[in-house]
């Protein structure tokens, strides 16, 4: 079994091509199957917060000096 390393894909004058591209001629070809193939993260943050509010139920009306309900411009 094959082992690819990702640190030599990061090589300072390594090029890789997925397609052949007019122009260039190249030194190698390669097929290479994948049956497996693992991924994990370099680095996991994982938070967990809860968020509550109380929210008021019905309606507060403010009352005017004369005791009317006071409306806003919309009416």
């Amino acid at each position: 079994m094959f082992r690819l390393q990702t640190t030599a894909l990061n090589e300072q004058w390594a090029n890789f091509d997925l397609y052949r591209r007019p122009g260039i001629q190249y030194d190698y070809e390669v097929e290479i199957n994948l049956l497996l193939l693992n991924i994990s993260p370099e680095q996991i943050n994982e938070r967990q917060y809860r968020q509550e509010k109380q929210i008021a139920d019905g309606w507060n009306y403010v009352y005017d000096k004369q005791g009317h309900i006071k409306v806003d411009s919309a009416g």
